[in-house]
């Protein structure tokens, strides 16, 4: 780690070396059900028309429209009920001129019939006619077959996200699964003797494997599948054979912990062992975050993080996201950034950018109009607690020499939960 990059140029190297998935080669068919928040391969075409009939929008009556003109209160129409459509079900017959047939909303009008009047706005005393009080227009109250989109058009495009209301419209149109990108698979692995299973006792000198569960939810954040490869010892030969696993398995690999230089980390020589060319970067001009490090193993991107759990943290945003949203060709979604007054001083670091953490006060989501106080937590990097208790972070260039209390300062929220997190 003498040579280290900027921020900047480690997430330049990992995306200039890093290939996309060719969208029409990566696809596979999935049934509706599952297709939530996958990204459309193919665009999906309506296979019928969206009604497939005329549909009533009320509860009332179909009618000739003419058969109507002139009604009111003091002189309604009169028109003789013949018959009644059952949901679900065509009409008997076509409606005839003076008579009017009963449809339930969503039915079908029977053919003749091109308008629907609401059942309130008629009178039955049970002589088995209708007495409409008003009249009504052609078209009144109906969807006509093919309103909503016709057989043959595009109903969704290619390369959007699917969402529950993208995925109602394909099963109205007629469609049981559609073609979606494949999903990025991202093996996941940490290393270290010291590291337990979340929820398993502690030994002596033992801590709980944070990093897996955060990387593990946070790729799946980032549409892409997380794939296991649980906790690895500090064993050379046994890294190296979990390490060749996941190369063959998946498209990314990621590694927290180890990746500082020290006689029992093997994360640097065991990714040299891997796959060609190996290690690319060890160290960037960043705090916290340092010793991480890029690979590549066989063209499979390779990204070591620290193993304290606020730096693994802000470089998996900072370069994994970023990379695994490029890879699927799809944009990077923007963090939301408000401005704030800085409430303690910042002292400098010369030599590298530096993520601050900070609690917020205030009406967040009122700013610029309202004042947000910012209030920098200075945590070590170990301390996970910290980064859940905290709403935002700053960004301080290599070059700056610290930030003064009361400067107006970009804060980048790390989520939406505007809660003040210090209670």
């Amino acid at each position: 780690m003498l040579t280290v990059k900027d921020l900047t140029g480690a997430r330049q190297m990992l995306f200039e070396s890093s290939d996309t998935l060719d969208p029409e080669v990566a696809a596979e068919s999935v049934d509706l059900i599952n297709a939530w928040e996958r990204i459309l391969a193919e665009p999906v075409i309506a296979q019928s028309d969206v009604p497939a009939f005329n549909r009533s929008m009320v509860d009332g009556y179909a009618v000739r429209a003419s058969d109507t003109f002139g009604a009111s209160d003091s002189l309604p129409a009169i028109l003789r009920l013949d018959g009644e459509v059952a949901m679900g079900h065509p009409a008997d017959h076509p409606l005839r001129p003076k008579t009017c047939q009963a449809v339930p909303t969503g039915g079908q009008i029977p053919e003749g019939a091109d308008a629907m009047i609401m059942i309130e706005d008629t009178d039955d005393f049970g002589d088995g006619y209708r007495y409409l009080n008003r009249s009504v227009s052609p078209g009144s109250h109906l969807i006509f077959k093919g309103d909503d989109i016709r057989k043959g058009e595009v109903l969704l495009p290619r390369g959007i996200t699917l969402e529950a209301r993208h995925l109602a419209a394909a099963a109205a149109a007629g469609l049981q699964e559609v073609s979606v990108r494949r999903r990025l698979k991202v093996a996941v692995l940490s290393t270290g003797d010291e590291l337990a299973a979340p929820g398993t006792p502690l030994l002596p000198g033992q801590i709980h494997d944070v990093n897996h569960v955060m990387l593990m939810s946070m790729i799946s954040g980032a549409k892409a599948l997380p794939c296991s490869y649980g906790i690895i010892p500090d064993d050379f030969s046994l890294l190296k054979d979990v390490m060749q696993q996941a190369k063959a398995a998946c498209d990314v690999i990621v590694l927290s912990g180890g990746s500082s230089v020290g006689a029992r980390d093997h994360v640097a020589e065991a990714i040299e062992a891997t796959g060609s060319p190996g290690i690319l970067l060890h160290g960037i001009a960043v705090k916290p975050g340092k010793p991480t490090l890029i690979g590549f193993c066989d063209g499979r991107p390779v990204i070591g993080l620290p193993g304290h759990p606020v730096a693994a943290w802000f470089m998996a945003n900072q370069l994994l996201l970023p990379l695994l949203y490029r890879m699927q060709n799809i944009p990077l979604p923007q963090p939301k950034m408000i401005e704030a007054i800085l409430r303690q001083r910042i002292p400098s670091n010369h030599g590298r950018e530096e993520f601050i953490l900070v609690k917020l006060s205030g009406d967040i989501t009122d700013s610029p109009y309202t004042p947000v106080s910012a209030v920098p937590v200075f945590s070590k990097s170990g301390l996970i607690t910290y980064l859940s208790r905290c709403q935002g972070y700053l960004q301080i260039p290599r070059d700056c020499e610290g930030l003064d209390e009361g400067s107006l300062v970009q804060v980048t929220l790390m989520d939406n939960d505007f809660s003040k997190g210090d209670e």
